[in-house]
């Protein structure tokens, strides 16, 4: 993390739980740092987490993450109840418009790619503008 996000009281929360949901929120996903992390903790480290939030969006958004990249089923009953949220936060990476749904976790998968290979991009003001400047540079079929 670059810091631009950090507050005094983000001290005293000082758990993997909270750390992740920072992370999250504001940095968007690292699939590759999830899945080592993932694969250090013992299942009942990663059921805590979930467990402390079980319709949370971030702890349905680990859980979905757990199970999909360590190919690996919790035992968690599928969650009857909330809204589907889309598993990237497309105002921090680039990622589809749908996706596959998982009744499951509640999660609509829009990672942009396969289990075994996923490019993620972080936005930025100057991707943005790249963007725009490509589409005025298409030319016009009239």
């Amino acid at each position: 993390m670059n810091g631009r996000h950090s507050s005094p009281d983000i001290y005293q929360k000082n758990n993997l739980y909270k750390h992740l949901v920072f992370a999250l929120k504001y940095e968007g996903i690292n699939l590759l740092l999830l899945k080592k992390l993932f694969e250090k903790l013992q299942e009942e480290e990663i059921l805590d987490i979930i467990q402390n939030e079980p319709t949370g969006q971030y702890s349905r958004r680990l859980w979905f993450m757990y199970e999909w990249l360590l190919n690996r089923r919790l035992a968690l009953d599928d969650l009857q109840i909330g809204n589907y949220v889309y598993l990237v936060d497309t105002d921090l990476q680039f990622a589809l418009s749908g996706g596959e749904k998982s009744s499951r976790h509640r999660i609509i998968n829009n990672l942009p790619g396969v289990r075994n290979f996923v490019s993620l991009i972080r936005k930025s003001n100057k991707l943005n503008q790249y963007i725009v400047i490509s589409f005025l540079l298409i030319p016009k079929i009239t």
